[in-house]
């Protein structure tokens, strides 16, 4: 151990070092120390045969001429200067050599945390001891907050935090599909748009092949008949309309209110109607759309808005692009910002974490190698 010292009242720390360079057994579970006693010995090696190696204390050699000369100088030392030089000096004996010639330890008082007490002091001994007890507890339960339930915190605010980005991002995505649908749905209202949308259906409904791997669903044609059955077959079997029973006097009594519906209806009644059928019954009896000059969005145009025409269309392909650029932006790029973000917070959070833990590790250092400061330690009960 390497014991470094500091001022006096404050955490005293320490570092242990092993045969393994920067090994750290808190960190990691490593298998592959030998195990040795305090002289360095491997465990391996039984106590019968260990505790008869001399451990002796090593010099180089350049040391030689002036441990000599202190070994003149004073006789006391001289055996012992010998043996270093020789090589024979043991762990005991160096023992016996310091505590036989120690000198008592000089005192500076202003540095002694509490180097005399009066008898007014000396009568507050319990009442400083409660006070030390109530700080030391206050203490314990403020570590064990961020020992246990700080990371509980983090992780539900990390939780709301993802939930409400997925809220951000789920609201952004179905922006896009409502105005994909718009440009679909209402291309009367085209004047700023520069490409072509359309959307394909699939016959299991909401689902997006994009999202997710499903190789269950079974590819049919525009008339649901299998893909499997071939062609000459498929386009063989008549797809024709049903109707409900219910239904029947009411279309009976359209084809006889209107002769040249009829043929169409008896049809439709009898389960005949095709799609080809209802095309051309459709197309035969159309009508011109009524057209409510109000809410058509530009209803007239004079030649001078007409000369504008080129200028609008830029315009409105201009704020397109913004637009998706700003789409494709939140769509790739927000994420990309969001992780960043996230790693930032996960970073300086563990940094927060690790500074508390070391602090944690302090105190307990400081309490075990410095009892004379336990001012204001309390006892563990075993209920705290």
């Amino acid at each position: 151990r390497k014991h470094q010292a500091v001022n006096p009242g404050w955490p005293v720390m320490y570092a242990i070092t092993y045969d393994k360079p920067g090994w750290d057994p808190e960190m990691e579970l490593e298998y592959e120390v030998m195990p040795r006693d305090e002289f360095g010995v491997p465990a391996h090696i039984p106590p019968e045969l260990s505790t008869t190696i001399r451990h002796t204390f090593y010099v180089p050699p350049q040391y030689y001429p002036f441990l000599k000369k202190l070994g003149d100088d004073t006789p006391e030392l001289k055996p012992y200067m010998d043996k270093l030089v020789n090589g024979e000096l043991t762990y005991d004996d160096y023992e016996e050599m310091f505590y036989t010639f120690a000198k008592p330890l000089k005192i500076h008082r202003p540095r002694i945390p509490m180097p005399y007490r009066t008898a007014e002091e000396i009568k507050k001994t319990d009442e400083v001891f409660w006070e030390g007890a109530w700080l030391s507890f206050r203490q314990r339960v403020l570590g064990d907050y961020f020992s246990r339930h700080y990371l509980r915190d983090f992780i539900a605010g990390m939780g709301l935090g993802l939930y409400f980005a997925w809220l951000y991002i789920q609201g952004h995505r179905q922006y896009r599909i409502d105005m994909k649908l718009f440009y679909l749905e209402a291309p009367e209202h085209k004047i700023n748009w520069v490409t072509v949308m359309y959307a394909i259906t699939y016959d299991k409904p909401g689902w997006d092949p994009e999202m997710e791997l499903e190789y269950e669903v079974m590819p049919r044609d525009e008339f649901g008949v299998p893909a499997h059955i071939p062609p000459e077959l498929s386009t063989t079997i008549r797809h024709t309309f049903y109707v409900p029973p219910q239904y029947y006097p009411f279309l009976k009594k359209l084809g006889d209110d209107t002769p040249e519906l009829k043929p169409y209806m008896d049809k439709l009644v009898n389960g005949e109607l095709t799609y080809d059928d209802y095309e051309e019954m459709f197309y035969s009896f159309a009508k011109p759309l009524k057209i409510h000059r109000p809410r058509i969005p530009m209803p007239y145009r004079t030649a001078e808005e007409i000369k504008k025409t080129d200028e609008v269309f830029w315009e409105g392909a201009w704020l397109s692009f913004r637009q998706r650029v700003l789409g494709d932006y939140f769509s790739r790029h927000y994420l990309r910002d969001f992780i960043a973000g996230m790693g930032l917070g996960l970073y300086f959070a563990w940094l927060y974490i690790q500074g508390h833990r070391q602090y944690r590790i302090d105190m307990k250092l400081f309490y075990l190698e410095a009892p004379e400061h336990k001012i204001n330690w309390v006892k563990p009960r075993g209920d705290l």
